[in-house]
């Protein structure tokens, strides 16, 4: 054969050509589902996504030295009335926000969150497959898919900020050998919003107590960076604001998918209540450590970090239906780990509940959750039932998922070097 000859077109030629051509599928797709959620984060309000408009009014606040907590905030800055109800040091980070016009703020907002999610799935299914079994298709279709889950689209509709907040906590326990310290982000994560806090419990149960304990003192020294940039909010905020659980809405709001939420839905006596939820949260504590550690003992590290999450939602007295993004990992999880009918069934059921978020098709707002009958609670609550079922499984588990090499197994997902 001469140099001017085609080599012949055989199984690896094809093989390459098949992949590379699977790989463009995946970007047009990522592409396509990218610029639909930009669109609609942009175009589908009248004023713009609102909570983003409240972390942006926040950041002016704290530029102008008007406080964060203030019953009426935020005057007298203009703004939508609704208070601002995270950490000193958030207002902080979120002054960046000001410095470009509105429009643009909220593209690149949304970009960020796609880029978070992107990467954040990414690290899910490095970490869960072997290798030779990581399909260009089945994932980049998975996490497309993703984007179309109501915690997802409810979070670029309201401009949250939950999705970068996945991406911290997910870098942090997945990537193998971090430029930073294991738990530094978990800490700057709960130190913007508290819920992360609860991957300390990921670290001890790996018995990796340096982790927890970088994790302990990064919250420490995010939370006094934001005291010596705002005192008297600091002061205000941790010894009186995060104890009021109304700032942040009726617990009983069908959004609310957590299990105060499902209690206050019954209307009960507010001790009855606190009773009930003492043994909710006695319950999860004790399904939550028995499932870490058979995810750990699987050699799941991203299953493990999954289950402890998934407390933290059920836990929290508010876990708004945005918050529940972590439902994004768990469909990659639910691909890359099991197997035949199962995969296709619990894959399948992830999608109907969570793509549909049964609780906003029902009688909502002005109290109408306490009149909803029994099977309305059944259905109303549907996040907080897949995760119920999720943590019995995992604490009760015995079998094993697909093997994950033994360098991933010890660490995590990626290495940077």
């Amino acid at each position: 054969m001469t140099d001017s000859q085609e080599p012949p077109v055989g199984r690896g030629t094809c093989l390459s050509r098949a992949v590379g051509h699977s790989r463009h599928l995946v970007t047009a797709g990522w592409g396509a589902a990218a610029t639909v959620a930009l669109c609609l984060a942009v175009f589908s309000h009248g004023t713009g996504p609102v909570d983003l408009q409240v972390y942006r009014v926040g950041g002016q606040a704290w530029l102008e030295g008007v406080r964060l907590y203030a019953p009426d905030f935020p005057a007298p800055l203009s703004g939508p009335p609704l208070p601002f109800t995270y950490p000193p040091l958030a207002a902080v980070l979120f002054s960046l926000l000001t410095t470009v016009p509105w429009t643009l703020a909220v593209l690149l907002w949304t970009a960020a969150g796609i880029a978070a999610l992107t990467w954040a799935c990414l690290l899910v299914a490095w970490s869960a497959l072997p290798a030779p079994a990581a399909s260009p298709v089945g994932l980049g279709v998975a996490g497309a898919s993703c984007l179309l889950l109501e915690p997802v689209r409810s979070t670029f509709d309201f401009g949250q900020v939950n999705l970068v907040l996945l991406a911290l906590v997910v870098a942090d326990c997945l990537v193998v050998r971090p430029r930073w310290s294991r738990g530094a982000l978990v800490g700057l994560a709960a130190a913007i919003k508290l819920t992360p806090l609860v991957l300390l419990l990921y670290f001890l149960v790996r018995r990796d107590r340096r982790a927890a304990a970088t994790a302990a003192v990064s919250f420490v020294v995010f939370g006094l960076i934001g005291y010596s940039a705002a005192p008297a909010d600091s002061v205000q905020y941790w010894l009186h604001t995060i104890h009021d659980t109304s700032r942040v809405g009726g617990l009983s709001l069908a959004s609310n998918q957590s299990a105060r939420g499902l209690l206050s839905r019954f209307g009960v006596d507010e001790r009855v209540e606190l009773l009930l939820w003492g043994s909710v949260v006695l319950l999860v504590i004790f399904l939550v450590v028995r499932g870490a550690r058979n995810a750990f003992a699987m050699g799941q590290d991203a299953l493990a970090m999954l289950v402890v999450t998934t407390a933290a939602l059920l836990l929290s007295p508010v876990s708004w239906s945005h918050h529940w993004v972590w439902a994004a990992p768990g469909v990659v999880l639910a691909l890359a780990i099991l197997r035949g009918l199962l995969r296709v069934a619990t894959t399948g059921a992830l999608v109907v509940v969570f793509g549909i978020g049964p609780h906003s098709l029902l009688p909502a707002t002005g109290n109408r959750e306490l009149q909803w009958s029994w099977w309305q609670h059944l259905v109303g609550n549907s996040y907080l039932w897949a995760a119920l079922a999720f943590l019995a499984v995992m604490a009760f588990a015995t079998g094993s998922t697909r093997q994950v090499p033994a360098a991933r197994r010890a660490g995590g997902a990626m290495a940077t070097k």
